[in-house]
């Protein structure tokens, strides 16, 4: 049997609703799905369709952050709340104009964002996360049915599910429900006991002359090796995690600004000196990174990676390839 038939009858086909997505993007994305094997399935954007795949939603769903009928975070509440929609993989792609409303698409029930214009392989890479995820699914359900042997197997399997959906699949480092998570609970620790809390969101410096110059592959190798880097230059009771495209975020416990200012210039400085290699070929690769403290003052844990964003924005202003703190 060919290899392309071998991988197809491994992976199961799942159907992919795809509600609101604009008519330039769908065709590729159609295309896209069914070259994975999946099957796409146009929803009409109306309350009708919506309230359709709100009875019957598929194991992945891909909805544009702007649909017109509703709002895609209203959307992603009700799915939610509904008895078949907690365990629906739901990928949004935003507009550029659009990437403020991440973090609050992501409180909504988002599994994670895509900014427009959509890679190719970074769709495949999230649409596969989906299917794998559905997979392990799929087995513990199978498992619960009487398949397992005894509880410590349950438990392996558990696990297993929770690490994939709380791992950044590129870069094998946390990602971004993970690290909010951690965020929002040492907050909490924070405004209870009075430590200190820092966060540092890292943004990679032209990344996109870096896919345009080498290709995108070598763009994806850059941030493999750049978890890697700062997987090392991590303490153990931080968490570095992948906030979404080239921007990384890192939560610093029991760090006041004088730390987290040492901490980010460690790190600047470190991937500046790296040697970031593509098929013989050196990369240079610079960060800009934003600080930011607890003051007392804030009303969530989001406002400590607003500042963050802040300060990270004006060291792309200052010149990039600095660290930044907020006031």
């Amino acid at each position: 049997m060919p290899d392309s038939e071998n991988r197809r009858a491994r992976t199961p086909c799942l159907h992919v609703q795809l509600i609101g997505i604009p008519a330039p993007d769908l065709a590729p994305l159609m295309q896209q799905i069914e070259e994975l094997g999946h099957q796409p399935v146009l929803v009409v954007d109306s309350a009708e369709g919506l309230a359709q795949v709100l009875r019957r939603p598929a194991q992945i769903i891909v909805a544009d952050l702007s649909m017109p009928s509703l709002k895609a975070t209203d959307f992603c509440r009700n799915l939610r709340l509904a008895q078949k929609g907690k365990d629906c993989y739901v990928l949004l792609l935003a507009t550029p104009e659009n990437e403020s409303r991440i973090l609050e698409a992501i409180a909504a029930g988002a599994d994670d964002v895509l900014v427009k214009p959509v890679n190719m392989e970074t769709l495949r890479v999230h649409i596969n996360t989906a299917t794998r995820m559905q997979i392990l699914k799929d087995e513990m359900q199978r498992e619960r049915l009487g398949i397992m042997r005894s509880t410590d197997e349950f438990a392996v399997a558990q696990k297993r599910l929770l690490q994939d959906a709380l791992t950044d699949t590129l870069t094998q480092l946390p990602n971004r429900r993970k690290g909010l998570d951690f965020l929002a609970s040492e907050w909490v620790f924070a405004q209870s006991s009075g430590a200190p809390l820092a966060c540092l969101m890292l943004d990679i410096d032209h990344f996109k002359r870096i896919n345009d110059n080498f290709g995108h592959a070598a763009g994806d190798e850059v941030l493999r090796q750049l978890a890697e880097v700062l997987r090392n230059t991590s303490r153990s009771e931080d968490m570095i995690f992948r906030y979404g495209g080239e921007e990384f975020a890192a939560v610093l416990t029991n760090a006041n600004q004088r730390i987290a200012l040492q901490i980010g210039e460690r790190i600047r400085t470190l991937v500046e000196k790296t040697a970031f290699l593509w098929e013989a070929q050196r990369i240079p690769v610079t960060l800009s990174v934003g600080v930011a403290v607890t003051r007392g003052h804030e009303t969530d844990s989001l406002a400590l990676i607003q500042a963050a964003d802040l300060a990270l924005y004006q060291a792309k202003e200052g010149g990039r390839n600095r660290v930044v703190s907020s006031a």
